[in-house]
């Protein structure tokens, strides 16, 4: 995209920063490769994020943190709204954020958006998680199915809950 970025630059006061540009880039080498559906991963926070231009099948919103908080925080609740941007009108989120005080700002933004929520814990869930050296075995339910002694090839307790939010998204996403 550098010869149109160089046309574009001789046009406009100001450039697009880097986000906005790795962000276009993205989209060229996915429409290049004529993928059926893709997995945007969002850079900071979400609501301004360049990013969140892509009207998305699903929303995920796998965890809330103190991440980047000089631009989207201090606090976990000031996160949360930041995040709850990447939610799109009636189409469905999926939440791993158990805090409830967290929920509760997703769940406000899911309404506005009449976006359906699937929750952890409550809509899909992973049980028995057992940890091994190179991996993990656990059990993962959703509303569509389950799924016993699924092997996933990475470590941590934690593994468990991001491969049933991905099962789910996936599902929803198909």
């Amino acid at each position: 995209i550098k010869d149109q970025f160089d046309q574009y630059a001789e046009t406009v006061d100001t450039l697009p920063n880097y986000a906005e540009v790795w962000t276009a880039l993205v989209h060229c080498i996915f429409a290049r490769e004529h993928l059926r559906w893709g997995v945007f991963e969002v850079g900071m926070g979400g609501r301004f994020d360049a990013s969140n231009i892509i009207n998305t099948q699903v929303a995920v919103i796998n965890n809330v943190d103190y991440d980047h908080t000089e631009y989207i925080g201090p606090t976990l609740e000031d996160i949360t709204m930041h995040k709850s941007g990447v939610i799109n009108p009636r189409k469905p989120t999926v939440v791993g954020v158990t805090q409830p005080e967290l929920l509760e700002i997703i769940e406000r933004e899911a309404d506005k958006n009449q976006s359906p929520l699937y929750v952890i814990g409550d809509d899909f869930r992973a049980e028995k998680v057992r940890t091994y050296q190179k991996g993990i075995r656990t059990d993962l339910f959703t509303p569509f199915g389950s799924y016993e002694d699924v092997y996933i090839n990475l470590s941590g307790q934690f593994q468990g809950q991001n491969a049933v939010t991905a099962l789910i998204s996936a599902q929803l996403a198909l």
